[in-house]
């Protein structure tokens, strides 16, 4: 599937660091649209798999949200996380995605300094 946001960056000429919580929305949307009509076109013979989805944005968000060079803060983010989980809940269709690992992943390893320490050795 097409990554909007990274698209829609390059497109309009909009750098990381300067993305707004209004654009973090846009990606959002279109994400969900894109990846809506790739399920529902006739050429789907039923299994779908996409390589990003709304979950992917707010994982940014989030990294982006720490970060004192971005415009984001931790409130938009928040309201980013919440708008992308009621678009990934109005899919007709259970989403599993690799993405939830990935998130997963980064949640545990930036917020547990224990896995940090053991693996440092």
């Amino acid at each position: 599937s097409v990554e909007f946001g990274k698209e829609n960056m390059i497109l309009e000429k909009i750098e990381e660091t300067k993305l707004t919580i209004n654009d973090y929305f846009n990606f959002l949307k279109n994400q969900y649209e894109l990846t809506n009509n790739q399920i529902k076109s006739r050429e789907n013979i039923g299994v779908f798999f996409g390589d990003t989805d709304n979950l992917v944005t707010r994982m940014y968000a989030k990294y982006y949200s720490d970060d004192l060079d971005f415009e984001l803060s931790y409130d938009d983010y928040l309201l980013i996380e919440q708008e992308a989980i009621k678009y990934n809940n109005l899919y007709k269709i259970k989403i599993v995605s690799a993405t939830l690992f990935y998130y997963y992943i980064y949640n545990f390893i930036w917020n547990n300094y224990y896995f940090y320490y053991f693996f440092s050795f």
